[in-house]
């Protein structure tokens, strides 16, 4: 009796024992199976935003020669600028000489 009783207690235990490694088996297959699709998730999304870095480039590379001539024109106003502050600079000069004349 005590031998029938103990290989019971004992299948008991190795069955507790292969329940709860193919549980962890389990568990871990949800686990990969939630973790491929997380990664099909991030690859859309990556897929997403290289398409639109890909066509921001394309537009900047369209708006190119407009910021080359918005910097042409940047230069072209400071240079004015510097030539209206010679003139108004002369142009003071030539008030007080006439004045004092």
């Amino acid at each position: 009796e005590l031998c029938q009783d103990m290989l019971n207690k004992s299948v008991g235990y190795f069955n507790g024992e292969l329940t709860s490694t193919c549980e962890e088996y389990q568990l871990l297959e949800r686990m990969n199976y939630e973790s491929t699709k997380k990664f099909l998730e991030m690859k859309d999304v990556s897929v997403g935003i290289c398409s639109s870095i890909e066509n921001l480039n394309v537009k900047y590379a369209n708006l190119q020669p407009y910021f080359e001539m918005i910097d042409q024109l940047e230069e072209s106003v400071t240079s004015l600028e510097q030539a209206i502050y010679k003139v108004d600079s002369y142009s003071k000069r030539l008030g007080i000489s006439f004045y004092y004349k």
